[in-house]
């Protein structure tokens, strides 16, 4: 009796590989869907009226908070990666012309982090397509990301002006003789 041979072509292999990297970016993606919609139901909870929320499978919603109008795009990752917004969430932006800002939920730490849209534009994403570990630390070093414990504490937040963020540096001045 003789083993069954099996077929160990690159071209298998590569569809091995593929239709896993599929699954996990599925689960990755509806896990990251998950966590986004249970957001809203505790932002509505909160007192955040939900103006209007994404098509599809969309992370982004259009909240009032304190009588203001902000659009938020919520990212989650395991990996310590994260995506630009959705050119969606950029429309909706332009559309209603409110104020925006992503959060970033880093369920490795587990660690939410609120950046003002302007800031993360500017300073974080810097017109990358993602960021990572090392871009919001950075950020948060800086002042520019901002950890939320609570989500009381994201409503107080937002409630407010986008204060001046950014860790201010004194430039020593040279002696002159």
């Amino acid at each position: 009796m003789s083993p069954e041979r099996v077929d160990f072509s690159p071209k298998t292999l590569l569809e091995i590989v593929t239709r896993a990297a599929r699954v996990k970016r599925r689960d990755a993606a509806a896990n990251s869907h998950a966590i986004a919609n249970s957001f809203v139901s505790s932002l509505e909870s909160a007192g955040a009226q939900i103006l209007d929320v994404g098509r599809g499978n969309a992370n982004y919603f259009l909240a009032e908070i304190a009588g203001l109008p902000i659009a938020l795009s919520i990212f989650a990752s395991q990996e310590q990666w994260w995506e630009k917004p959705s050119q969606g969430f950029r429309n909706l932006v332009k559309e209603k012309k409110c104020k925006w800002g992503v959060l970033l939920f880093d369920l490795k730490d587990k660690k939410a982090l609120w950046i003002d849209g302007e800031f993360f534009d500017r300073h974080v994403l810097k017109g990358r397509e993602k960021i990572n570990f090392p871009d919001v630390a950075q950020a948060e070093r800086a002042g520019y990301a901002i950890r939320v414990l609570t989500i009381e504490e994201l409503v107080n937040l937002l409630s407010k002006p986008i204060p001046r963020l950014g860790v201010p540096r004194l430039i020593r001045k040279s002696r002159k003789s």
